[in-house]
């Protein structure tokens, strides 16, 4: 009798879990939020876990961290049994990946630095990887899917 009131109560708990396993959606935005404010520590930080390359003194990325600027766009959705993390800055993929901006449908590129005019064919954006997540956010995560699976939360 004691081993089928046990199986009983464990049959329950296992019914529980599936359950909990087949609705993703509060844990997803656990994850979400969790990744989002990595990301943005990313920015505080100015890289992580290594440092950004310095600018030579014009705008930084750090500085497009404001809350209207890179920093502030980057948000996240549940789609399915998905989180995305995402930006809807034209710029962000740059910033990140780094590259060369080259003048199209004029000589140069012309645009203001510190309240002065400046004009380049081409301008080199450093790759500064924001749009990652560090090591200590996998374990996170996982501790986050392990507590949802068995406690719910």
């Amino acid at each position: 009798m004691i081993v089928k009131f046990f199986a009983d109560v464990t049959m329950a708990y296992i019914k529980e879990m599936q359950k909990r396993a087949r609705d993703k959606r509060i844990c997803l935005n656990q994850i979400g939020k969790l990744v989002v404010s990595s990301v943005r520590q990313n920015f505080i930080k100015g890289g992580r876990p290594e440092p950004w390359k310095k600018s030579s003194g014009k705008k930084t990325l750090v500085g497009l961290g404001t809350r209207g600027g890179l920093m502030g766009s980057i948000h996240y959705r549940v789609d399915g049994d998905t989180v995305v993390i995402a930006t809807n800055k034209p710029y962000a993929a740059i910033h990140n990946f780094g590259g060369i901006i080259k003048a199209k449908n004029a000589k140069n590129l012309k645009f203001k630095v510190k309240g002065k005019w400046v004009s380049k064919k081409e301008v080199v954006i450093p790759k500064r990887e924001y749009m990652l997540i560090q090591e200590d956010d996998n374990v996170r995560i996982k501790e986050l899917l392990a507590k949802y699976i068995t406690e719910g939360k």
